[in-house]
């Protein structure tokens, strides 16, 4: 009890460990289906991180390991990891595919699949591509803290 107005006291707010990420920068963001001149079928690696994001459709994918992708799927390359897509040419397809540029994320080291089950990475992926191509103001702060989310999402994934 606070001594003379008898209220009770809150514990002091603690905050959360928030773990920053310095210099994150969202290169690219498109949405295009298979026929698109975006795709690079060639084996290459970038020194940035590439996701893609499978609204609809299915590959193959070499990198590191052998990936098969379907829907809902959300494929990770980290930077100077080589890969090749190989689409399905018999389904249609529908990706999201951006580009982002930050400091080496230990958590996310390799290529992976996240099996977005409750559509929380497409919720996220969608607001980031809708801000990547809007005029808005705050739009770069908002690109970020919306790339910090996705990593700190991913890193609680991958824990």
């Amino acid at each position: 009890m606070d001594i003379g107005t008898n209220r009770s006291m809150s514990p002091p707010v603690q905050k959360a460990h928030c773990t920053a990420f310095d210099n994150v920068k969202i290169l690219s963001c498109e949405r295009f289906g298979a026929h698109s001149s975006i795709w690079n079928f060639e084996r290459h690696a970038h020194d940035f991180y590439e996701f893609l994001y499978f609204i609809d459709g299915k590959a193959h994918i070499e990198a590191g390991k052998n990936m098969d992708i379907s829907m809902f799927n959300l494929v990770i390359y980290p930077p100077g990891v080589y890969h090749e897509e190989k689409l399905d040419v018999n389904t249609y397809q529908e990706v999201y595919c951006f580009w982002i540029a930050t400091d080496k994320i230990e958590a996310i080291d390799q290529s992976a699949v996240v099996k977005d089950k409750d559509g929380e990475f497409r919720t996220l992926i969608e607001k980031m591509y809708t801000e990547f191509k809007s005029d808005k103001a705050y739009r770069e702060e908002l690109l970020i803290l919306y790339a910090q989310t996705l990593f700190s999402l991913l890193k609680r994934y991958f824990s």
